[in-house]
């Protein structure tokens, strides 16, 4: 008996047969008829290879071959966190919204809390003046009307009223010289002079307070009454004239309780009539 290279054992003519060793060569049939039956018609004894070329590579969406140039480079970019102060990182959505806000050329610029008077545009609403000019308005009297006991500005009624008037009142105080002209810008028809405050004397005696009186027509003497006090009338020629632009004053020497008119820092009031 032979074994052969299959495992089935080949009976010589002198061997004596037996049923195991036909049922050990039926199964060893058997076994390698099932084997047969499992390979596929064209089959051969192929060994692949370890390694393969790129070219035989079937490549698709999720196998893709890449240069390792291309690899660097994506190695090389930043990865997807957020910039922070700290790190740098991705551009995020918040802070795109926030650049996207600034104006083109801002930057971080801080309003002083003063500015000098030379960069302001001036306008009919807003002027500078200097301190000068302030002290200078601010001196000025008010707008309220003058009153009997306070200085002020003339109403429309006192104006209208004074413009009815056909008489001026006026002050002068004396200088003591020989003669002086009064300027009224008119002549007047009828003057009277008080003298009303006294400071000077002559020959040692403090003059009467006086009256004087003078007309462009008629002359005349007589006793008045001022303010309840009987005082003289004068009319001199030399003393007190009626003149085309107003009236002249002078001292007289001689009687200058009635006729003096100039006499230095004395305060005489006159009434003009037009």
């Amino acid at each position: 008996m032979v074994t052969l290279p299959s495992g089935i054992k080949k009976y010589e003519a002198t061997d004596n047969a037996t049923v195991d060793n036909f049922n050990v060569n039926a199964d060893l049939l058997d076994a390698k008829i099932t084997k047969l039956d499992g390979i596929a018609t064209g089959a051969n004894n192929y060994t692949h290879p370890a390694n393969h070329p790129p070219s035989i590579i079937a490549q698709d969406a999720s196998n893709r071959f890449v240069t390792d140039a291309e690899k660097a480079t994506w190695n090389a970019k930043a990865s997807t966190a957020v910039a922070t102060t700290s790190v740098a990182g991705l551009h995020s959505a918040a802070d795109k919204s926030k650049l996207d806000g600034i104006a083109a050329g801002a930057n971080n610029y801080v309003h002083p809390a003063n500015h000098p008077p030379s960069i302001i545009t001036q306008d009919a609403s807003n002027r500078f003046v200097t301190d000068t000019e302030k002290s200078t308005w601010n001196a000025k009297a008010s707008t309220a009307v003058a009153t009997t006991g306070a200085n002020g500005l003339m109403s429309a009624a006192d104006k209208a009223r004074l413009d009815g008037l056909d008489c001026v009142i006026g002050t002068y105080t004396g200088n003591g010289v020989g003669v002086r002209s009064i300027a009224l810008g008119f002549t007047p028809k009828y003057l009277i002079i008080l003298l009303e405050n006294i400071t000077t004397t002559v020959g040692g005696t403090t003059p009467a307070a006086t009256i004087g009186r003078a007309e462009t027509v008629n002359g005349g003497a007589g006793i008045v009454a001022w303010n309840g006090i009987y005082a003289n009338i004068i009319d001199s020629s030399t003393t007190l004239s009626i003149v085309s632009n107003g009236f002249n004053v002078s001292n007289s020497a001689a009687d200058y309780q009635i006729k003096q008119f100039n006499c230095s820092g004395s305060v005489y009031r006159y009434i003009a009539y037009k």
